[in-house]
This record gives C-alpha cells, structure tokens and sequence, in this order.
C-alpha cells in the first residue's frame, strides 16, 4: 500500500492509536514541503583562468583543518568524498584560498537537496558543494573558480547545481557563463521536470522513501 493510507497504516502499526492525531498532521505538512534545485551547463568552452587554481588533496587535510576559515573544518566525514572519487579545488587569492568547489566526473550524482540520482548517458564534470568563506564573499571569486573549473574540463561538459533558495550562488553560476539547463522539484508523492533554455537529456532515480 502507497501514498497517504498507507503511510498511515505504516505509522498506526508502529506507533498505536496516537497516530490518529499526530500523523495526519505531519503527513498534511509533508504534503506541502518542496524541493527544488536548478541545474546549469555551459553552451560553449570557457576561456576561464586556471593559473590561481589549486587542487587539494588527502596531504593537504591536516592543514586545511587546522584554518579556520576552511569550509569543512566540523565536517569530519568531508575527507572521504576524496576517497570515493571526488576532487577538491579551490581559487588562491594574495596566497590565500578563497574559494572552494567540488568535483565529480561520472555520468551520474547524488543530489542530496533532492535525495535521489540525477544520470546521464555520458559522464559530466560534476561541480558541487562550492563554498566561498564570509570574509571573501562579494569580489567575484566564485564565478572565477567555476571559470577556472570549466576551462580544466576540457571537452567534458560541466554541470553545476543549486537550489532555488540559494539567489547568490545563482548569481555567481551565470555569471560565470553557465546557463539554466533543467530543473527537479521534489514533491511528497512525485517529481516534476521542467527544461530549461538549454535543456539535456536526463533520467532521475527517486529515493524511494521521500524525506
């Protein structure tokens, strides 16, 4: 059994007759929450910088943690996206980095905004989870680095992603040369595509449980 009843008979048999109060409740909210996140591709090659890009590696991580500005100083399992392939870089600025991006070839990607697989029939340059320190944002670092990023692609075609949320990230990717491709929004019961001005084809997994 799918959908609200079953949802419901799932919680009555785990929880008892207070279920008949609270879960409607939770379920109507559920109901009503989105997910939305915008992808982006590059339509031509960028001439973007490379010089000021830096790619940090595992030997770089007991220095990196010991800043306080990197990104993933409380993050303690962020050192094992290098052990599972992907690839940390980050934009040097006046001897300091200001900066960072993930990266991630392959034809497919966990979205974790969404909670489930977006996949390609060719792999892509996945570029992921970029996060500028406080103190560097507003001088244009950002679009740089995704410049910068693109231009190490070579002939992969570059992907990155935000949510509709994050106004300021989307600023910085289309500065940066990238433009809309699709985009997924998460409902409770479905997903629901639309393309964008630049659309690519795509397949998208669910998660079987929606959070």
């Amino acid at each position: 059994m799918s959908g609200f009843a079953g949802k419901l008979r799932e919680e009555f048999a785990a929880r008892g007759a207070g279920v008949v109060i609270s879960t409607p409740l939770r379920i109507v909210r559920a109901l009503g929450r989105t997910r939305q996140v915008w992808f982006y591709t590059q339509p031509v090659p960028t001439s973007g910088k490379t010089s000021k890009i830096e790619e940090l590696t595992a030997a770089d991580w007991p220095r990196l943690m010991a800043e306080e500005s990197f990104p993933w100083r409380h993050d303690t399992g962020a050192s094992g996206r290098l052990h599972e392939g992907a690839r940390l870089f980050a934009w040097r600025e006046a001897a300091q980095l200001v900066s960072f991006g993930w990266v991630t070839h392959g034809p497919s990607l966990l979205i974790g905004e969404l909670g489930g697989r977006v996949e390609f029939d060719q792999p892509v340059r996945w570029i992921w989870d970029c996060v500028t320190p406080a103190a560097h944002r507003g001088r244009g670092f950002y679009p740089q680095l995704l410049a910068g990023l693109v231009a190490l692609a070579g002939d992969t075609r570059p992907v990155i992603y935000c949510t509709r949320e994050n106004s300021s990230s989307q600023r910085g990717i289309e500065k940066a040369g990238f433009v809309r491709s699709f985009t997924i929004t998460e409902h409770f019961l479905k997903a629901t595509h639309r393309p964008g001005p630049m659309p690519l084809q795509y397949h998208y997994h669910r998660a079987s449980q929606p959070a």
